[in-house]
């Protein structure tokens, strides 16, 4: 893969650090599909030779960065939620946790190339991708936090900051967000996954897709609490896997 140098990759995931996270997974899936797309571009006669191999070599580096940052980007938010996969599986150290993040990442665009050949593939899908190069590099049964994982994208669209930044810490391990007393994180909880109810339920048509089955369409209908419904599948497991690891 072709190198580039660290400032013009901060530049490129600073750029992104304000896109919702399911736009950066539409935007990683069309960079790939370009990225197909101009590898196995033919010639046009117009170009001599030199020049179309240098545009198209050109070209192809510009998308290599691009998904490069796509996933630092997409990889910063998932941070918390990797420490909890790897603590599950019994990864303490940091480091080798990064690594296991890194062979994710190459199953993720392996299986990217391999269903190009097969099918028109749904930037829809990205979590279930992403999920099973998960399942199958972290060590350890990571099944009861799937649900966590498919939600995660929507707490991104949350309307207000104190809440997503509740669910973000309280839920996800982000100890990124502003320091806020835990008392005062524990009381937004509620209130947050009103909002996460209401935002799961904006995207209803597409939620089986979307979340890989896990919470389809059907499985929103007739909740009267979203707090004790969602605390429910956010915390598994409470007292070995929390959103505090």
């Amino acid at each position: 893969m072709t190198r580039f140098t660290h400032l013009e990759r901060l530049m490129l995931v600073g750029q992104l650090s304000k896109t919702e996270t399911l736009e950066l997974f539409r935007q990683y899936a069309a960079c790939w599909e370009e990225y197909e797309y101009v590898f196995q571009e033919k010639r046009k006669p117009i170009y001599p030779i030199t020049v179309w191999n240098w545009r198209r070599k050109q070209r192809l580096a510009e998308l290599e960065l691009r998904a490069d940052a796509l996933e630092a980007e997409i990889t910063d938010r998932y941070k918390g939620l990797f420490k909890q996969i790897c603590l599950r599986g019994g990864i303490a150290d940091a480091p080798q946790c990064e690594s296991v993040v890194v062979e994710v990442w190459e199953s993720v665009r392996d299986k990217w190339a391999e269903d190009m050949a097969l099918t028109v593939r749904d930037h829809r899908e990205f979590s279930r991708w992403f999920w099973e190069a998960c399942s199958q590099h972290f060590p350890g049964d990571i099944a009861p936090l799937k649900v966590k994982f498919m939600l995660r994208p929507f707490v991104d669209e949350l309307p207000s900051q104190p809440e997503r930044d509740a669910l973000l810490t309280r839920v996800y391990g982000d100890r990124t967000r502003p320091r806020t007393d835990d008392r005062a994180l524990d009381d937004l909880l509620e209130p947050a996954c009103d909002l996460l109810h209401q935002q799961l339920l904006q995207h209803a048509p597409d939620l089986d897709v979307l979340t890989d089955g896990e919470m389809p369409r059907e499985s929103l209908e007739g909740i009267t609490s979203p707090f004790e419904f969602y605390v429910g599948l956010l915390f598994p497991r409470r007292d070995t896997t929390d959103g505090r690891m």
